[in-house]
């Protein structure tokens, strides 16, 4: 696994954000690609925090 910090990600070009973040939650890109606009984060807590909120959001 490659590490990778925040300001990378928030620099990332889209595909690549989504690629790095993709297996987060079950193998599921679509959860990295819910957050990508709301780039630039200020934390990794904030990050996670937007990724929970989307999958929360997306329902069963």
């Amino acid at each position: 696994m490659t590490s990778l910090s925040l300001d990378t990600l928030n620099a990332a070009a889209e595909p690549d954000f989504v690629a790095a973040l993709g297996g987060i939650f079950e193998h599921s890109p679509w959860a990295a690609e819910a957050v990508v606009a709301a780039r630039p984060f200020g934390s990794l807590a904030a990050l996670l925090d937007a990724m929970v909120a989307a999958v929360r959001a997306a329902g069963p």
